[in-house]
């Protein structure tokens, strides 16, 4: 255990010294001109008056506990309270448990059948989902490594590694991987939808520090990750473009929201998967009239391809990605 350093010890002393003087002098002044006949009748009065002046001191070391006012808390004191919320936090984590539990129970048909539909799991396959999730849930997440830790933990847990071995050649839209990372279909589900866009905006915050300030927009590529580039850019209270393939109305407009006509600024784009960047490349361009992409920042970098250093070369923006992945790091995972 830690020694106290010596000041709290002499902060303690001046604290409980001017208490006691308090009480003494209180005392004195109380008992000053007392008789025999009326010492019961003061003794009474006083223990009363000591009561108060008492909880007075509490309530003013209270005040100065909540406030920040360190100076006149004692050291035994903000040790009791820290104790008193230790055992609070593990009162309401215990009750959050047991009402997760609760919840689970209530509406595991619900899941269950959502989750089947979209990510092909058995029964006791989604049984054990849970837990993984509830898992992922309490994984921390303070750093870039917890970021990293935690997508893995994902991309192992929640089924969206496809295998494309013994598919036909010709269905397939990138031939050249022999898996297949799918973020599209597991966004639809609430808790994997906050815990994926939390680790991806831990990734912008960290990299791009004070600039975030000044980006106006999250994009979305077109035929790119809809509910990622919504859930970043809730969480980062920017507003989001999404990028069309065609046009929808105007002939020169291929995206869904609004730029600022008059000071066309700065954005950055979201990605879940890099492959081979080609939609990038071509979301891009669509725009680049209209706001300033300064960063692209994806989930995963699939190193199979080797795009990354193509793709800042030729559009001269920087990828950042929160992991690099090539198909026999996969394949490590799976086992």
């Amino acid at each position: 255990m830690n020694k106290r350093p010596w000041y709290k010890y002499l902060k303690d002393c001046i604290i409980y010294a001017v208490i006691l003087f308090a009480l003494v002098f209180v005392g004195i002044t109380y008992f000053e001109n007392a008789t025999k006949a009326d010492l019961l009748d003061l003794i009474t009065q006083y223990v009363g008056f000591v009561a108060t002046i008492l909880l007075g001191f509490i309530g003013i070391i209270e005040f100065a506990y909540d406030n920040g006012l360190d100076f006149l808390v004692p050291t035994k004191f903000e040790e009791y309270k820290e104790e008193k919320l230790r055992e609070q936090t593990k009162e309401y984590l215990k009750e959050y448990f047991e009402k997760e539990e609760v919840y689970f129970s209530l509406h595991s048909n619900d899941r269950m059948t959502h989750l089947l539909n979209q990510l092909g799991l058995s029964r006791n396959q989604f049984d054990q989902l849970k837990m993984e999730l509830l898992s992922i849930r309490l994984m921390p997440l303070r750093n870039l490594e917890d970021a990293k830790k935690k997508l893995f933990e994902i991309v192992k847990t929640a089924k969206i590694i496809l295998t494309q071995d013994g598919m036909d050649s010709d269905q397939l839209v990138y031939k050249q991987v022999k898996y297949f990372i799918n973020f599209t279909d597991v966004m639809f589900d609430e808790e994997y939808y906050n815990q994926i866009t939390d680790c991806l905006v831990l990734l912008i915050k960290e990299v791009a520090g004070a600039k975030l300030n000044g980006y106006t927009n999250v994009l979305v590529s077109h035929s790119g990750n809809f509910l990622l580039g919504m859930g970043v850019s809730q969480k980062l209270n920017k507003e989001m473009i999404k990028i069309t393939e065609k046009p929808l109305i105007l002939n020169n407009k291929s995206y869904i929201g609004d730029f600022d006509r008059q000071t066309p600024g700065s954005s950055i784009l979201v990605h879940d998967v890099l492959v081979s960047g080609k939609q990038l490349r071509e979301s891009i361009r669509k725009v680049e009239a209209h706001t300033k992409v300064e960063a692209i920042y994806c989930l995963v970098n699939r190193l199979d391809f080797g795009v990354k250093a193509d793709l800042e070369a030729e559009l001269g923006i920087p990828v950042y990605a929160l992991i690099d992945l090539h198909d026999n790091d996969i394949e490590a995972l799976l086992k």
